[in-house]
C-alpha cells in the first residue's frame, strides 16, 4: 500500500502529543508500505511564514499513486487529490478559541485553523477519534458536515518503555511529577505549580517533564526552588523519577486521551485529575479524581499515606500498546478504500 501521511509538522524528536502521534504510526506503517510524508519546514521570516499561510489555504497536491491518504490532524494542508482522505481528530480545542469578529486574534485563528479544520473533515471519507468523547464533542459542533463517512475510535497507545517499566513494590516514594507541554492554556500548569505550592508538602518537590522549548515557558515557572522545569529529557529519565514518585499531577481541563496519566498508573504511580475535566473515561478510569478548591489538600494527603496502585490498575494501562493502536488504524484504512467511491 502506498500511504500519504499529512501533518503540521513530523517532529520525531519531542514525540509529545500530535507528534507522538505522527511518530508511532509513522514508525509501525512504514515498516509495511511506502510512505510519504507532507508537511511544512519550519518557516523565519515574514514572507515565508505568510508563504506557509497560504499554502495551507490553497492546498498541496498529492502524488497521483498513492493509495491512500491521512491526515494526522484535521486542520493539516488541504490534501488535493481523488483518493480517498483520512483524518484524525485528537480534541475539540481549537472550537473553544473560534470568535467571528474580523479584527481580533481570534478570527484569524478561525481563519487558518478552525476553518481549514471543518474543510478537511467534510471532505473525509473516514473519521478517527482517540476517544468516544472526541467522538461526541466534535457531533456537537459540526454534526451536519459528519453524515456519510466512515467513523472509528482509535485510542491511542503508550510508550513502549512504560509498558516494559518494572514496578517498584515498597519503595519509599518522594515528590511530584507532571509530564507534558506547558505553554497551552488548558494544561493548567499555573494552576499546577500554585496547588503545589499552597500545598508545601514537606521533603517533596514537584518536577516538570516538558518538550516545551525554554522560550515558550512562562518566566513565572522558574521562580520556585522546590519546582523543576526538565526540558526534553529522554524517556528513561522521565521513567526512573516517575517510577518513585508519589503521583502524577495532571490537572489539564481538556485532553483528546491523556497519554501521560496511562504511563505514570502503568509504572506503579498514581495519576491525579480534576474531577470536572474533559478526560475521556478511558484513561481516567484509574485515576484519582479531585476538585479544584481540594487540589493542594490532595497533594498533601497523598504526601503523607503515599498509596500504592492495584496490579489491575498496571495491567490496565499496560494494555495500550502503539502496536495495537497502529494495527487498528491499518485495519481502518482497508475498510475506507473497500468502499470508495469517489470519481
Amino acid at each position: 500500500m502506498k500511504i500519504a501521511l499529512v501533518s503540521n509538522d513530523f517532529n520525531f524528536r519531542l514525540k509529545d502529543g500530535i507528534s507522538r502521534y505522527s511518530y508511532e504510526l509513522y514508525k509501525y506503517l512504514s515498516r509495511k508500505h511506502e510512505v510519504f510524508l507532507y508537511t511544512f519546514e519550519e518557516a523565519g521570516s515574514f514572507w515565508e511564514n505568510v508563504s506557509r499561510g497560504l499554502k495551507r489555504l490553497v492546498g498541496i497536491r498529492i502524488r497521483e499513486d498513492v493509495d491512500l491518504v491521512h491526515l494526522f490532524y484535521p486542520n493539516a494542508v488541504f490534501p488535493i487529490t481523488k483518493k480517498p482522505v483520512i483524518v484524525t481528530w485528537h480534541d475539540t480545542d481549537l472550537f473553544t478559541r473560534y470568535r467571528s469578529h474580523p479584527f481580533s486574534p481570534e478570527f484569524y485563528h478561525w481563519l487558518g485553523v478552525v476553518w481549514p479544520a471543518i474543510r478537511n473533515t467534510k471532505r473525509a471519507d473516514g473519521l478517527i477519534y482517540v476517544s468516544d468523547e472526541t467522538k461526541r464533542a466534535l457531533a456537537k459542533y459540526m454534526n451536519s458536515g459528519l453524515s456519510g463517512k466512515q467513523h472509528k475510535v482509535i485510542p491511542n497507545g503508550i510508550d513502549q518503555e512504560f509498558v516494559e517499566a518494572r514496578i517498584l513494590k515498597g519503595v519509599d516514594r518522594k515528590d511530584f511529577v507532571f509530564v507534558g507541554s506547558v505553554h497551552f492554556a488548558h494544561k493548567n500548569v499555573a494552576f499546577l505549580i500554585k496547588s503545589f505550592v499552597e500545598a508545601s508538602p514537606k521533603g517533596h518537590d514537584l518536577y516538570i517533564f516538558t518538550p516545551t522549548d525554554r522560550e515558550r515557558i512562562p518566566e513565572a515557572f522558574f521562580k520556585y526552588k522546590n519546582v523543576h522545569i526538565i526540558i526534553k529529557a529522554p524517556t528513561s529519565t522521565i521513567i526512573k523519577k516517575l517510577s518513585r514518585s508519589v503521583a502524577l499531577l495532571h490537572f489539564s481541563k481538556l485532553e483528546g486521551f491523556g497519554v501521560p496519566i496511562l504511563e505514570a498508573i502503568a509504572v506503579g504511580t498514581p495519576a491525579v485529575i480534576l474531577k470536572d475535566a474533559n478526560i475521556p473515561e478511558v484513561t481516567a478510569k484509574y485515576a484519582i479524581k479531585v476538585s479544584e478548591s481540594g487540589a493542594a489538600e490532595m497533594i498533601r494527603k497523598l504526601a503523607k499515606e503515599k498509596p500504592e496502585l492495584s496490579d489491575e490498575a498496571i495491567a490496565y494501562a499496560k494494555s495500550f500498546s502503539w502496536e495495537r493502536s497502529a494495527r487498528e488504524t491499518e485495519t481502518f484504512y482497508n475498510k475506507v478504500m473497500s468502499s470508495y467511491t469517489r470519481s
